[in-house]
């Protein structure tokens, strides 16, 4: 907890394979300010981690801040929420009265790598 805010860390990769989910809770509702889900298509999802992270998206809608970081096109989303129906429901709760903040397609860990291999030669 920092500055009275709790931040929630999501690991999407742990949703990829998930197998079971406590169910009947919305213990990320009432203990996080603000939770965090990071490289949203890094792994595509099974079923039941898609309808997770869909539920966990749509018990915040409106109450409670989501960050989500991704390098896909909301376009190529359905590459990781194969179930189309499910993949627009999401996207219309995730984008909707959001802040989307495009860094440009370069990733900076690449650039980093190719700065110091120049200063290296």
């Amino acid at each position: 907890m920092r500055n009275g805010l709790k931040l929630g860390a999501v690991l999407l990769g742990l949703l990829a394979g998930c197998a079971q989910f406590p169910t009947g809770t919305s213990d990320h509702e009432r203990l996080y300010n603000a939770i965090a889900i990071d490289e949203v298509g890094y792994v595509p999802l099974a079923d039941l981690g898609a309808e997770f992270l869909f539920q966990v998206i749509a018990d915040r809608a409106e109450k409670a801040a989501v960050i989500m970081t991704t390098n896909l096109p909301f376009s190529e989303w359905t590459q990781v929420i194969p179930n189309a129906r499910l993949c627009k429901a999401l996207l219309d709760r995730v984008t909707d009265q959001a802040h989307i903040i495009e860094t440009g397609a370069d990733s900076y860990r690449f650039r980093r790598t190719l700065e110091k291999r120049k200063k290296k030669a």
